[in-house]
């Protein structure tokens, strides 16, 4: 229900409200042979998607594409990046996914 400065009322449809983070993506570490990718300041239950950028030698601009997702389980939880080619650098980042 919605109440406006001079008391009138109006009730909507159902909304649903997404609290969006800066959650923050710190740097790897190797485990077990893979990337490790820990991930901060997450809203536990919510979903978010670990990307990759990739370019083609030869190729510019690259582009970002997904490696995995998962459903934050904490404020802080990890991803593992077992696709990677070795030896290799790689760039990430992390988004919140709104289904």
């Amino acid at each position: 229900m919605a109440v406006d400065n001079l008391g009138l009322m109006s009730t909507s449809a159902p909304v649903n409200i997404f609290v969006t983070t800066n959650s923050t993506l710190l740097a790897p570490r190797i485990v077990a042979g893979a990337p490790a990718l820990t991930v901060s300041n997450a809203v536990a239950g919510q979903p978010y998607i670990l990307d990759v950028y990739t370019q083609s030698p030869g190729v510019f601009p690259g582009a970002w594409g997904p490696v995995q997702t998962s459903v934050a389980p904490a404020s802080v939880f990890q991803f593992s990046d077992t696709a990677l080619p070795a030896p290799s650098s790689r760039l990430y980042r992390v988004r919140q996914f709104f289904p």
